[in-house]
């Protein structure tokens, strides 16, 4: 039993290690073995504390959530929750919420990811008080749904929230910061955007430069330069905004290979810029290759598409193609509550 607790653990830790350093492929092999064992040994000792087992489910969730698995993610996610249906561990049980929340919202299904998010939310404000942080987290959450689902005011006292329970927590400052931007560019307010997303920018460059052993760009910072891409792209500042998404592009590429969903994101804000420059063969590359990726990662049917399909309408509208653009307008009023027409760029949480 002791031995293979430690092996468990030593697997976790090495998962941990490899997705850190790029290596996707060894580093879910590690971790699925590490769950397989932490399983194995809570089966042997069911009086066993499961908060181990519960760590690396919901680690691997959040892999899994990285490559867009949401299946895979959301089932990790629902046998965390059930290895704590007999354990008085709040704590997990409100970081469960938190992922499962995302998850699902990320897949599409804004009403079980609001049902989710509130659960978290109902369940970490109960007294005796949690770390501020994750109470933070938790409020954060649940801003991104209702952002998502248009309610924006209810979404900004949710970041606002967050933010005052922010503290010291770097990160979840950053994070806030980059979804009050997202918000204000969704409102149109894109002055305010600019200098939220410069704000997540710079907390979280700060604490990159303060590790010991300096990494490449990270993925949190690859998405701040994606959304203050996007904000300078509505700015009409597109030499920056072309930088900012190239390099943002680089940094999703090297880790994840080009056909991830975030290379989506990136091609479908560069394609609003090149269309806005003049540059129509480039943007209309820009564009299909934007759709591609997210059909091919999200499938056919996902209210995500419809945020490239829009601008896509909008293109071939001006270029002379009204059957090309109503094909994409169809689409649009199949898939979402976005209004037909106009352009629309990925500002995501």
């Amino acid at each position: 039993m002791l031995l293979l607790l430690v092996r468990a653990r030593w697997r976790f830790q090495r998962a941990l290690r490899l997705w850190r350093a790029g290596q996707i492929t060894a580093a879910l092999h590690h971790g699925d073995h590490a769950v397989t064992m932490f399983v194995a040994c809570v089966a042997r000792r069911p009086d066993r504390d499961p908060g181990e087992l519960v760590a690396a489910m919901l680690a691997m969730a959040g892999f899994r959530t990285e490559l867009s698995d949401y299946p895979a993610a959301e089932r990790l996610c629902e046998r965390a929750l059930a290895a704590l249906d007999t354990r008085d561990n709040r704590k997990l049980r409100v970081e469960a919420l938190i992922r499962l929340g995302s998850v699902h919202r990320l897949h599409g299904d804004f009403d079980r990811a609001e049902e989710a998010s509130r659960a978290a939310v109902a369940l970490a404000n109960q007294p005796p008080s949690l770390d501020p942080a994750l109470l933070g987290a938790v409020h954060n959450g649940l801003g991104i749904v209702l952002k998502e689902t248009g309610r924006y005011p209810a979404a900004a006292r949710e970041y606002d929230i967050a933010l005052g329970l922010s503290g010291s927590a770097t990160d979840l400052a950053a994070a806030v910061h980059h979804n009050l931007a997202g918000l204000a560019y969704a409102e149109g307010r894109f002055v305010e955007a600019e200098i939220e997303a410069r704000q997540g920018l710079a907390l979280r460059e700060r604490a990159r430069a303060a590790q010991p052993a300096r990494s490449a760009e990270s993925t949190g910072v690859a998405g701040d330069l994606t959304v203050l891409g996007a904000v300078l792209v509505a700015l009409q500042r597109y030499a920056e905004a072309e930088e900012l998404l190239r390099r943002a592009l680089d940094v999703w590429t090297t880790r994840f290979g080009p056909e991830h969903y975030e290379i989506s994101v990136c091609l479908h804000n560069l394609a609003v810029l090149q269309q806005r420059r003049g540059e129509a063969d480039a943007a209309l590359r820009s564009f299909q290759d934007a759709l591609r990726i997210r059909e091919a990662v999200l499938g056919a049917a996902h209210p995500e598409l419809a945020i490239v399909l829009n601008s896509l309408a909008a293109f071939h509208e001006e270029q002379g193609r009204p059957d090309d653009a109503a094909a994409c307008t169809n689409r649009v009023q199949q898939l979402t509550r976005l209004p037909a027409n106009g352009n629309y760029l990925d500002c995501y949480e």
